[in-house]
Formats: C-alpha cells, sequence, structure tokens
C-alpha cells in the first residue's frame, strides 16, 4: 500500500486506506489464519459461525444492503446490514462476510460453509471440523448442508424445541458438570424413536439435555417481569373501555390483539375476551406451571459420534466467546455507531472493526496463557493510567527543547507488559526542538 504521496490528513485519506484493505479482505484473513495459527501454534478443532447487524440513522439510499430488517439492538426503525462472522474455539476471527439487513440468518449458511472448505487450512486441525450453531441458523436444510460437506455440527436448538422433551426432563438421570452448575444427559437413541417430532436421529445425531440453574433463575425472572407488564396493560385496556375511550367491539378485539402481539411472551398463558363492554381475562394456571417446570433447559443437538455429552457441553459453551466478541466489537471498537452511506464504505468500516478485534483477541489470548483472564475493558481501564507525558524546557535563545517519554509504571501495568513480552526500558523517547515565535 503506497501512501507515500498522500500526507494530508483527513477522512479522505482513511476512506482510500480503507478501500484498500477492502479490496484485500480475502488475502488479509487468509494471511491472518495462518500466521495466527502458527505464531501461537493453535489446533483448530471447531468453528464458530453467528451473525450480529448495525443500524444506520439515515435512509442509505446509495448502499443496497442497507434494508430493513429485525435488529437485535431493537432498531427495527432503521436501515441494517448484517455481518456473518467465522470464529475459531480461541474466538479468533477466520473469515467474515456482510449481508443485507433483511437476510435470513439461516440463508447465510451455505456461502460460509464453501468459504470455509475453500480457504481453511488443514494443517492446523487436529480432528475434523465441527462447527457451533446457534438455533437460528440450525434449519433442516443447513443441518443437511454440513452432512453433505461431511462437516460435523452442533446446534443449540430453539427454545420451543425442549417441549418435545418435556416428559423426559421430568425424569430423566443427570450428570453434574466439573466445575459448573450446570447437568447433563445424553439420550440414547431407542428413546427418540418414541418422540414423533423428532426424526434427525435418522441420522445418527445425538441430543444432549441440558438443565442450568443459572438460566432457569434468569428465565424465571424475564418471565415474571413480562407478566407483570401484561397486568399493567392489561388494567390500562380495562380503564380505557370503562371510560368509553373504546366503545366499538371491532377497535376492543383489535387493541386486544396488539396487546397479545406485544406481550407474546405471555400473552399465551391468559384466555382474555370482553363482554358487555367488560374486560376480563384468566390465567391459565396448569400452562405456567409447565413453562417454568423446563426453566433452565435447553436440548443440544449434535453430528459428532465420537463425543461425550459434557464434551459436547462444554463445545457449545465457547459459542459464548463469539458473542462476547460481538459485544467489543459493536462497542468498545467501534462498529457502532456507522455514519458511512456508500456500501464499500460501510463495508471497509466493518472490516477495521474485525482488524481490531483480532488485534485485541490476540492480546488477550496472550494474557490468557499467563493466567490472566481479564477482559479487554478492564485491561483498558488499568493501562490507561499509563501514558506519555511531554515535557519543554524553553532556553534564553529562543528555543525550546521537548522530549516526550513513557510515564512511571506501576507493579500492575509491569505485569501485563511482562505477559506480552514487553521492555519497557525500549519504549521510544522522542526528542525535538523548535524556536518559539517573536
Amino acid at each position: 500500500m503506497d501512501l507515500k504521496h498522500d500526507t494530508k490528513i483527513n477522512k479522505d485519506r482513511y476512506y482510500r486506506v480503507g478501500d484498500q484493505l477492502l479490496g484485500a479482505r480475502d488475502a488479509i484473513e487468509l494471511y491472518m489464519q495462518e500466521t495466527i495459527a502458527g505464531q501461537l501454534s493453535l489446533q483448530r478443532t471447531y468453528y464458530l459461525y453467528d451473525l450480529t447487524n448495525t443500524h444506520f440513522a439515515g435512509i442509505c439510499e446509495k448502499n443496497p444492503k442497507a434494508q430493513r430488517g429485525k435488529s437485535k439492538q431493537k432498531r427495527n426503525d432503521c436501515p441494517l446490514v448484517a455481518a456473518g462472522v467465522c470464529f475459531d474455539e480461541q474466538g479468533f476471527i477466520l473469515f467474515h462476510r456482510t449481508f443485507a439487513g433483511n437476510t435470513g440468518d439461516a440463508t447465510t449458511l451455505p456461502e460460509m460453509i464453501e468459504i470455509l472448505q475453500n480457504t481453511s487450512s488443514d494443517q492446523h486441525l487436529s480432528a475434523p471440523p465441527i462447527v457451533v450453531l446457534d438455533g437460528g441458523l440450525g434449519t433442516a436444510e443447513n443441518l443437511e448442508t454440513l452432512r453433505e460437506a461431511k462437516i460435523n455440527y452442533l446446534v443449540n436448538r430453539t427454545r420451543s424445541f425442549r417441549n418435545h422433551f418435556s416428559e423426559i426432563f421430568a425424569e430423566a438421570t443427570f450428570e453434574q458438570v466439573p466445575d459448573r452448575k450446570v447437568q447433563v444427559s445424553k439420550l440414547a437413541k431407542g428413546q427418540l424413536a418414541s418422540i414423533e417430532a423428532v426424526k434427525e436421529a435418522e441420522h445418527g445425531d445425538q441430543f444432549v439435555l441440558c438443565r442450568s440453574t443459572q438460566r432457569g433463575l434468569k428465565e424465571s425472572a424475564i418471565r415474571s417481569r413480562a407478566d407483570e407488564r401484561l397486568l399493567e396493560a392489561l388494567e390500562k385496556l380495562r380503564t380505557r373501555i370503562s371510560k368509553g375511550q373504546l366503545k366499538q367491539p371491532k377497535k376492543i378485539h383489535e387493541a386486544i390483539g396488539r396487546l397479545r402481539e406485544g406481550h407474546s411472551q405471555v400473552a399465551r398463558y391468559y384466555q382474555i375476551s370482553c363482554q358487555d363492554g367488560a374486560l376480563s381475562w384468566e390465567h391459565d394456571d396448569a400452562r405456567m406451571t409447565g413453562a417454568a417446570d423446563l426453566d433452565g433447559c435447553y436440548v443440544l443437538q449434535a453430528h459428532a459420534p465420537t463425543m461425550t455429552a459434557v464434551e459436547l457441553w462444554r463445545r457449545y459453551m465457547v459459542l459464548t466467546k463469539a458473542e462476547a466478541g460481538f459485544r467489543c466489537i459493536k462497542g468498545q471498537l467501534g462498529l457502532r455507531p456507522n455514519f458511512h452511506r456508500l456500501e464499500g464504505r460501510v463495508d471497509g468500516h466493518i472490516f477495521i472493526s474485525l482488524l481490531a478485534y483480532q488485534l485485541m483477541r490476540f492480546i488477550c489470548y496472550s494474557l490468557e496463557q499467563c493466567g490472566d483472564t481479564r477482559n479487554w475493558a478492564t485491561l483498558r481501564d488499568i493501562l490507561r493510567s499509563h501514558c506519555y507525558a511531554t515535557s519543554e524546557l524553553p532556553t534564553s535563545s529562543g528555543e525550546v527543547h521537548r522530549v516526550r517519554k513513557p510515564g512511571r509504571s506501576e507493579p500492575l501495568h509491569r505485569q501485563i507488559y511482562s505477559h506480552l513480552g514487553i521492555d519497557l526500558a525500549a519504549l521510544p523517547t522522542q526528542s525535538s526542538c523548535y524556536r518559539q515565535p517573536v
């Protein structure tokens, strides 16, 4: 990249650099795959694939990818662009692609599988690869595509899927995961044959039933808050009807429909009716109890014959690295806000954010190998107190001598630098001299 004649620092220069980086995207990502794996001696055995999206404040008429869709930040009122990212188990990015904001998550997986097969090097695979997916990506078509590509997979099925196993969850014998408040139970294929809704057993898939105490408490609290909001909305609607603000039966039923849609998480447990201008509702206790019994329960589906239930669960938990990576990319590393309007500039902004994440992840991984598991936000807060200081010394001749050097480090700083192999004595010092204007 030759920028020796481009010395003017402004946004146009950064745009040109971003355009050149984006033009070499595939080569850069492949080089980073090879270099990171070689330098850190990584043995990649499975991959994590997930999607996120970013929204725009304008209408982005010149960007065909900027489309309205389901925003993960609840900004459905804005155009979106989606990014699909493939991570390895250490949390490093292997490659990415950008998609239109209204693209269905599940439809992006075949393209990513093709890229994975074409760009990933087998020399860093210690076993057949396993792709870890979230529930929305685990459609029957996608799983069939993975089987045809001879790629093993591990999918966290959607929450509603656990209803097929409600009786087994109540009777199964669970195994405690060491050092975790999670229990797992692996079902045999013979047990699956009695469940009509489960057809994946024909392909030799394994199902792991999991129960988490912490997840159960979280789901219960979420449902309780949603139930309170629904009751508040029902009381407000009842008041409107009783005051005569809403009289026509058609309008009342439309209001009830909107209320059900807005509180769909818990509205299914209520029978809501309006007779003779009086709104009433009845709670379905049996159905609510059945849902509460499944709090904290979830189902993993895997096509990995040699792995145990606990091993499969541990592989799934690594997906949290991808989720943590997305949070960092969108927040601390500047993916949002995105003020660009042209498609190439938006794609370049996303790519630069992902490159910044690679550097951040390299630092965190190096520290993790030394037993330091603090996250990036914590590390940044610690290191921000160690900075460069500039001293200026004016002379009688009118010259001013300026020296810029690092400040004195504290023990916490020196510990981090030591783990990263940074020699504090080798930090650069800059000296300059200029004459004060008369």
